[in-house]
């Protein structure tokens, strides 16, 4: 019989206990991680409100959001953003598409999208899979291409990640791999419909039908037509 430990039942309920004060879990506890993806989506919701509004103090926090990735995420050597773990900051060391999240970020310098895209995205060792964008690098031992009960981030590719990179990866002028990545996607809805996730290997749908969140496609193939 197999034992699990209740570890996010009961991180969730010491957060409780504390009024889920960031301050004072990061005061008590140790185990906290500074997410790559969740900053870039907070620069990114930043300065959606700087247009919206005409705020300076909004675009002034995206600014500052996104120069900490580079100063403390981003790894010269591997190439890829790390998340931070604890006090210490550690590097969390694995791969993921949260590594590569930064590349949406209109103020990340030229060279390191570059870098993300070339050395990450079209690298068929790591993310260039037939169908979309993993989840995980192909090269992580933690690579799982189907599904796995709660392991479905494990490297299956979900359309929300073609979403954030495809446009920017345009930007940089990879049109041609671009449209060959949103083919993918569209290959997939066309034989499995708006699925959960999706099989990057072999392009099995996965998980729950009529997944909303898989409707972004639209969205891309709209920006595809603008360009």
């Amino acid at each position: 019989m197999r034992h699990y430990l209740p570890g996010y039942f009961w991180m969730v309920e010491r957060s409780r206990r504390l009024g889920y004060e960031s301050r004072a879990i990061i005061e008590r506890y140790d185990e906290h991680v500074e997410d790559v993806l969740v900053n870039v989506f907070y620069a990114l919701a930043l300065r959606s409100l700087a247009r919206l509004s005409g705020r300076e103090l909004y675009r002034e926090r995206a600014q500052r959001t996104e120069r900490a990735l580079i100063e403390r995420c981003w790894d010269e050597r591997a190439g890829v953003f790390w998340d931070l773990a604890g006090r210490s900051e550690r590097p969390i060391a694995v791969s993921t598409w949260s590594s590569l999240a930064p590349l949406a970020l209109p103020s990340l310098p030229e060279e390191i999208g570059r870098r993300i895209v070339e050395e990450q995205i079209l690298d068929s060792r790591r993310f260039a899979t037939p169908f979309g964008i993993p989840s995980v690098s192909l090269e992580e031992p933690s690579f799982r291409a189907g599904w796995h009960l709660s392991r479905c981030w494990r490297g299956p590719t979900w359309v929300n990640t073609g979403w954030l990179l495809i446009p920017p990866m345009r930007r940089l002028g990879y049109t041609q791999e671009a449209d060959r990545i949103l083919a993918s996607y569209l290959e997939l809805v066309a034989r499995h419909g708006f699925r959960e996730y999706y099989n990057p290997l072999t392009g099995d749908g996965l998980a729950a039908r009529h997944f909303g969140w898989s409707t972004l496609l639209v969205d891309l193939v709209l920006d595809r037509n603008k360009a």
